[in-house]
Parts: C-alpha cells; structure tokens; sequence
C-alpha cells in the first residue's frame, strides 16, 4: 500500500514499534465477532488514532480501509463491537475522516 501522511491525532504505524503493531493485529483478531462485517478478514494496521483506541486496517490486498475502535478487552466482542466504518480506500478515509478529526483536535 502507498505510504500517506496522517496528521495529529492521526499517526502512521511506521511511528510505532512492531511489538504494538503486532498487538493491534492480533487485537482486533481476538474482538471480531462471527457476523462482523470484517469477521474471517486479513486486517493490516496502517495507522492509529493516538487519543483514542481508534486504528485505521487494510481490509486484505484490497484499497478498501477499516476504521475500527478496539476495544482492548482481549476477547471476541458480541455483535455491533467492535465498532467499525468501512471506506472504500485511504483518500476517503483522509477527506472524510483525517480532516474532520484534526479540526477537532
């Protein structure tokens, strides 16, 4: 995937060892659910929200993203958790997600 630039609160996982790289991945394995949108999914961390629990995967070779809020309990979540907004690629999820988060910020 082509390398971005994400802005405050937004940070690449280049900006984060690989031991909490690892554990992003292997978290949001252990929460989905059977039902969950991204449920038997290949899930690869690309970014993170650093105020919140919030990380940013590639959904498996596609360009399609998945934001989702980790809930950091170590356990498969029941249905609706963790919570997740799937975009169709990173340029949405920086126009429609990155910007307004910085605004905010």
């Amino acid at each position: 995937m082509e390398k971005y630039k994400f802005i405050e609160p937004w940070y690449s996982i280049d900006e984060y060892s690989a031991s909490n790289k690892t554990a992003m991945e292997q978290e949001v394995k252990n929460e989905i659910p059977k039902g969950h949108a991204l449920y038997g999914e290949e899930l690869h961390v690309i970014a993170r929200r650093d105020d919140e629990d919030t990380v940013l995967y590639q959904i498996g070779d596609s360009v399609r993203v998945a934001i989702v809020h980790l809930t950091w309990s170590g356990k498969t979540e029941s249905i609706g958790f963790p919570v997740t907004t799937i975009l169709k690629d990173v340029g949405e999820f920086i126009e429609t997600v990155m910007k307004q988060d910085v605004e905010n910020h």
